[in-house]
């Protein structure tokens, strides 16, 4: 984690090795990281969920979209750092947007990534 900017640095998933810190950053996952907090301001979480139709679910306390749900176990929530996540508690997973689109599409997480940016049109 970078404690200048508080931001993670991107994990080796585009076939880099990780780089610990941020001030010997690769250029390119700076410029990567750039776009998706950028993306993460414009389409964030709730807003993601009702463009792929499940604004319903984008609530505290809602059913599943990932599974049939009979009781609410699926929560989206705002985490302190203004980011949001979401948390399926019967097991499906949790994450931020990348992660939902990966669980939703069946997407790598490189391949989420490059649809959330040009869902979000970067």
């Amino acid at each position: 984690m970078c404690l200048k900017s508080r931001e993670l640095v991107l994990p080796a998933v585009v076939g880099r090795e990780r780089v610990s810190g941020c001030a010997g950053a690769v250029p390119q996952f700076a410029e990567l990281r750039t776009k998706l907090n950028l993306a993460k301001r414009s389409l964030p979480l709730p807003k993601l969920m009702i463009a792929m139709g499940d604004g319903t679910s984008a609530r505290r306390s809602a059913r599943c979209p990932f599974h049939k749900d009979a009781n609410p176990s699926f929560s989206v929530f705002q985490k302190k750092n203004g980011g949001w996540a979401f948390n399926c508690f019967a097991g499906c997973g949790g994450g931020d947007e990348i992660d939902y689109i990966a669980l939703k599409r069946g997407l790598s997480r490189k391949s989420a990534i490059a649809e959330f940016l040009k869902m979000a049109g970067l």
